[in-house]
């Protein structure tokens, strides 16, 4: 830089040396994203009402299944016991 900047008596043609930035200089930055709408929150919201409604018909569906299963039983055993009866009636 010129001197004369600094003096007015120096000399136009002298310099003077000059020193740029700092020896400890440091930069940051922070960065946030809030989206305001999402619109796949509402799609999945959408998505797992469904998936619900079709777990409960499932599981309404296999206690169903298992009541049918339990009458097929106790009648199954009601029909051995009168089997068991009339062979026994038969034997006599």
């Amino acid at each position: 830089m010129p001197a004369v900047i600094f003096d007015p008596e120096a000399s136009p043609d002298e310099l003077i040396p000059v020193r740029f930035g700092a020896d400890n200089a440091w930069t940051a930055q922070f960065y946030i994203r809030q989206p305001i709408f999402d619109a796949g929150a509402f799609v999945g919201v959408g998505t797992a009402g469904r998936f619900r409604a079709l777990q409960e018909e499932v599981v309404r569906g296999q206690a169903q299944q298992t009541a049918s299963r339990v009458r097929r039983a106790y009648y199954a055993a009601l029909l051995a016991r009168e089997d068991v009866r009339l062979v026994g009636e038969s034997i006599r």
